[in-house]
């Protein structure tokens, strides 16, 4: 299973591009089992494309998720 992200309007914003590009960058090249990883980038379909889209793994949750979320920490949630 994967998932997909969108990355919509990426040139509208100077600072977002570079964020985004950024993101991609230490996302494909960081190769560890406690760090997400892109599998592929879906090629755009035209050559003036404004969203971008990128493969990686599906995860039950996501960080906020659990931040955000009443359960307390244990110590076998902070051996990572």
């Amino acid at each position: 299973k994967v998932a997909i992200k969108k990355c919509q309007t990426v040139f509208n914003d100077l600072a977002d591009g570079k964020r985004i590009l950024r993101e991609i960058k230490l996302l494909t090249f960081l190769n560890h089992e406690n760090i997400l990883h892109i599998k592929d980038l879906i090629p755009p379909s035209r050559k003036d494309f404004e969203d971008i889209y990128f493969v990686s793994a599906l995860m039950d949750t996501d960080l906020n998720v659990v931040i955000r979320s009443k359960q307390r920490l244990t110590e076998e949630h902070n051996a990572y």
